[in-house]
């Protein structure tokens, strides 16, 4: 069977990318990210050999990395953390507790954990590494879950967190995509179920959905105004919405 290699190369802090590619029948990628130290946010825009979600093992290889970098993901299904570790050469899960107010209970953070493409983890490195991120190429859109608040949660002001990134080895605006109530995207949602959403960068900048403005803006700016939101090759955001119930981005 023919196999055709995709080679993206993306620096953290700006917009750098090249491809070459050779015809075949199956896509098999690496995007080569220089990553800073401390915590970066990482896309998901592979899937596994033969299509569907990616494990983590197989996502991030552990070439390049050193003893105690670490990578987190945050399952909104289970509304905690999945910790690994690297250790002599190769990740290994950590163990964690996740404390309620009914008591403790372990998290399992297993090896083969897997993540959906178009979602993203977050990188913790002691110092700057060039990291690999492996996996099958699709060029097919996605739709990723953003999670939302109850109705009565939201009546509190309530908020949840989405770790989000484009499922595509390019830079992705965040107005030129679409956003639907149903996984089929075959429902828009309406802008006033978007008012008071925010997308956090890793760069520090943060956006909110107004109606007055008709998208988003920056927030803390002196003057606010409609503000297109790029999210750069290699990186990934965190979406937090305030609006009761899930939606659903394409891209």
């Amino acid at each position: 069977m023919k196999k055709q290699i995709v080679t993206a190369c993306a620096l953290i802090a700006s917009v750098a990318a090249f491809a070459t590619s050779v015809e075949s029948s199956n896509t098999f990628g690496v995007l080569k990210i220089a990553a800073p130290a401390g915590q970066s946010i990482i896309p998901v825009p592979w899937e596994k050999v033969g299509g569907g979600d990616i494990a983590v093992t197989d996502y991030v290889l552990p070439t390049g990395l050193s003893t105690g970098d670490m990578l987190y993901w945050y399952d909104n299904g289970e509304a905690n953390y999945k910790v690994w570790k690297i250790e002599n050469g190769a990740w290994t899960n950590v163990g964690a507790n996740k404390i309620e107010s009914t008591g403790v209970t372990p998290i399992e953070s297993a090896l083969t954990q897997t993540f959906s493409r178009g979602s993203a983890a977050i990188l913790n490195l002691a110092s700057t590494a060039t990291v690999y991120l492996s996996g099958q190429y699709s060029s097919e859109d996605v739709a990723v879950k953003i999670y939302g608040p109850t109705a009565e949660d939201a009546a509190k002001l309530s908020r949840v967190s989405t770790l989000i990134a484009p499922s595509k080895a390019s830079d992705v605006t965040i107005d030129e995509s679409m956003f639907y109530k149903d996984e089929a995207c075959t429902q828009p949602v309406a802008e006033t179920d978007l008012v008071g959403d925010s997308i956090l960068l890793p760069d520090g900048n943060s956006y909110k959905y107004s109606k007055t403005f008709g998208g988003w803006y920056l927030e803390g700016g002196s003057t606010p105004t409609k503000t297109d939101v790029l999210i750069p090759v290699g990186q990934g955001a965190w979406y937090s919405r305030g609006n009761a119930g899930n939606i659903y981005i394409e891209w």
